[in-house]
């Protein structure tokens, strides 16, 4: 990166265009704030090795970054999950995750393609709840379908995010369960871990059944409706920025 496109960088992120996260982070977890030289680091690291690896363009320029965060991840060995804000289009505010792991990187894009790419190097550490509950929720919020990602809602405050402020709907708490890791059948040999929670996909909440594979695969067992169709702000994926309309 040229030493002015690293100035407009750092620019950017001394000035970010709102006071706060216009998002809550894609996947929950203990998320810290990088501020400063730490965060330029961070960026200018991250977008080099995605530009030289990938040949995605500058992430910094092409998604107009100028916030970072960053959370370790229980589901692999001395792994990060970085968080950026950028902007589609200049204008509309979204998010991009990239995981850092080994001196590696992974941008995630909607695909489970990038999940199991990863695994082929990095066996995920799943043998504790802590990392397969983590390995879970990261999954889901990042493998899109064709209504988008299977949102887990466990909480009014986590759907409110979701919703049209404007439509003035309200939920019954009693109806939203978090994703919890259900106790094997007595019968179980292979490691399966068995998960329900509630999910948003789309514009419906469903109550869903998933399986965690030792080896990484996800797959959703069944599905009960609980609502549709729910106000809900769309989200779209723009590359690999998740957008949500403020």
């Amino acid at each position: 990166m040229a030493p002015d496109e690293v100035e407009e960088v750092r620019f950017a992120l001394s000035r970010p265009r709102f006071n706060d996260w216009m998002m809550p982070p894609v996947t929950p977890g203990d998320w810290q704030e990088l501020e400063g030289e730490e965060a330029l680091a961070t960026v200018l690291s991250v977008c080099r090795w995605i530009s030289m690896n990938t040949g995605e363009p500058n992430l910094a320029q092409e998604w107009s970054i100028d916030r970072v965060r960053v959370r370790p991840l229980a589901c692999y060995e001395d792994a990060l999950l970085v968080e950026f804000a950028g902007y589609a289009d200049h204008s509309r505010p979204g998010l991009i995750n990239v995981i850092l792991i080994d001196e590696e990187m992974v941008l995630l894009d909607g695909n489970s393609s990038a999940f199991h790419e990863l695994n082929m190097t990095w066996r995920p550490k799943l043998q504790t709840p802590a990392g397969r509950l983590d390995y879970l929720l990261l999954f889901m919020n990042w493998v899109h379908g064709d209504e988008g990602r299977f949102h887990p809602i466990g909480s009014p405050e986590e759907l409110a995010a979701r919703l049209d402020p404007e439509a003035g709907f309200r939920i019954d708490p009693a109806m939203l369960a978090p994703m919890r890791e259900l106790p094997p059948p007595e019968d179980a040999t292979d490691g399966t871990a068995q998960f329900s929670g509630t999910v948003l996909y789309g514009d419906a909440l469903f109550v869903t059944n998933m399986h965690v594979y030792p080896n990484g695969m996800v797959e959703m067992m069944d599905d009960e409706p609980l609502m549709a169709p729910i106000p809900v702000r769309p989200e779209q994926l723009v590359g690999p920025l998740l957008v949500t309309p403020v």
